[in-house]
């Protein structure tokens, strides 16, 4: 079909296409739908003109070892993503050693501005650059969000290298309005150091199961324990309805924001495979985009999934993650008031 000219800046969470008003429903669907299937990259780049260049990709696996179950993305597996409204960033050569935390911030920022009016507006409807990003930060420190966080990073970030991580991210969504929580996955929950119950917020969270978090970690598990028969009952249906239901569901749920020591990356959704293996699917903006679109000519679709995997064997390399999950509820109607008595300091839910 003809092409439209861009007119949006939403766009599949696989490749980055952008997808324009005259791109259905139905359409986006079964684009997002030929990621998951077995037709060579090269053809769907022929059929298909990209005109988006920050392209979500992760660092390939060092080993085979993490690609023999579950290689390739066949028929049988189901997907969850995020929004299609999203405008996924990555880092310059420039700053590619320290702008991780940046570009996922305005990642996540992308998806916000199209769903909350009043922060489109005070944006001016652009997701700020890097500098300016850095100067918010500063001026969030100025009205006394994150002291600690302020001091460690000696008050000052405009026109630096410095890093930024989850507890910044946090500050800034918080400063700018935006509800949020950050979850603190303090250790590993499974054998092998691997982390189920980080795993299980994910699942559930796109499931649409986690509407508002409780205020404590302990309650935040509580939580995704007595979840746990809603989420096996959707798995069921998904079986049953496997030969009728697209493999791939697009939902209305945000990117999350995932840290880990020295690094972060966007959760875009999960995958979940016939063997009950569940591997999140995540961007990491240190991968160029030009890399990206050459490993899509080069190899199959499945090929290029594999590249947004974190396998739960990946996820045991660290032993602490963080989340920082955006909420699309109105702001407080006292908001002033309210964040000084209750978002001064980082509000961070340890789950045990």
């Amino acid at each position: 079909m003809p092409r439209p000219s861009p007119t949006s800046s939403m766009g599949c969470p696989m490749c980055g296409m952008a997808f324009t008003s005259g791109h259905s429903p139905d359409w986006r669907t079964t684009h997002v739908n030929a990621h998951f299937g077995k037709t060579p990259a090269a053809e769907i780049a022929q059929e298909e003109q990209i005109t988006h260049t920050n392209i979500p990709c992760q660092s390939a696996p060092n080993s085979t070892a993490e690609m023999t179950s579950d290689s390739s993305v066949g028929i049988s597996n189901r997907v969850r993503l995020c929004t299609p409204r999203v405008t996924f960033h990555s880092s310059l050569r420039a700053d590619a050693s320290w702008s991780c935390g940046y570009r996922n911030f305005q990642t996540l920022l992308s998806s916000l501005i199209h769903q909350l009016p009043e922060l489109a507006t005070r944006l001016h409807h652009q997701v700020p650059p890097v500098v300016d990003i850095q100067k918010y930060l500063e001026a969030a420190w100025k009205l006394g969000y994150d002291p600690v966080g302020a001091q460690q990073l000696q008050h000052q970030v405009v026109h630096t290298t410095k890093w930024i991580g989850a507890t910044e991210v946090y500050c800034l969504l918080q400063s700018l309005n935006v509800d949020c929580h950050m979850i603190d996955f303090i250790g590993a929950s499974g054998q092998g150091q691997t982390h189920p119950l980080l795993t299980d917020f994910v699942v559930q969270y796109y499931l649409g199961l986690l509407p508002r978090l409780p205020q404590s970690g302990a309650s935040i598990r509580a939580l995704l324990e007595a979840n746990y028969g809603r989420v096996a009952a959707a798995r069921q249906q998904q079986t049953r309805n496997a030969s009728a239901d697209p493999p791939v569901v697009l939902t209305d749920r945000l990117p999350l924001y995932l840290q880990h020591q020295g690094h972060s990356r966007t959760i875009i959704g999960y995958e979940y495979t016939p063997r009950g293996r569940v591997n999140l699917l995540v961007y990491d903006p240190e991968i160029m985009a030009h890399q990206y679109q050459r490993s899509t000519h080069n190899t199959t679709i499945p090929d290029v999934l594999h590249h947004v995997r974190l396998t739960p064997e990946m996820l045991a390399r660290n032993g602490q993650y963080q989340i920082v999950m955006a909420n699309l509820a109105e702001a407080h109607p006292n908001w002033d008031q309210h964040r000084i008595v209750h978002h001064y300091n980082i509000k961070l839910c340890r789950v045990p």
